[in-house]
């Protein structure tokens, strides 16, 4: 799994050991996770505090990873499942956090929606 979380830090060369046969360019990678990032963050309604942040950037990261994954002929099918379903449950526990952080739905109270009618 510790290949798998620095698999797209430059620091670390470990795709050989996470199943990956070449080193995709990391430029292309970080616009990749910059706009998965605004895609996951585009209906919130207010700015993400960091741990939204920070599980927007993990789920973004965890698709990409397994992207390449699928992608790579080297790769073999097990390891190619484990990261398909390891970004599908960052995506999931991302998506119940964000939607367990949105503001409250406005809803009029009786008294509003009763002198609004009378105002008509």
């Amino acid at each position: 799994m510790v290949a798998v979380m620095d698999a797209l830090n430059p620091s670390f060369d470990r795709y050989h050991s996470a199943g990956f046969a070449w080193r995709p360019p990391i430029k292309q990678l970080e616009r990749r996770i910059a706009w998965l990032r605004r895609s996951f963050g585009e209906g919130l309604g207010h700015r993400p505090n960091r741990i939204e942040r920070d599980a927007m950037w993990r789920a973004a990261r965890l698709h990409i990873i397994a992207d390449y994954a699928l992608s790579d002929p080297t790769c073999d099918a097990n390891t190619q499942v484990r990261l398909a379903n390891c970004a599908d449950r960052a995506v999931a526990k991302m998506e119940a956090l964000l939607e367990r952080n949105a503001p409250p739905e406005y809803r009029p109270s009786l008294d509003e929606m009763l002198n609004a009618g009378a105002a008509e």
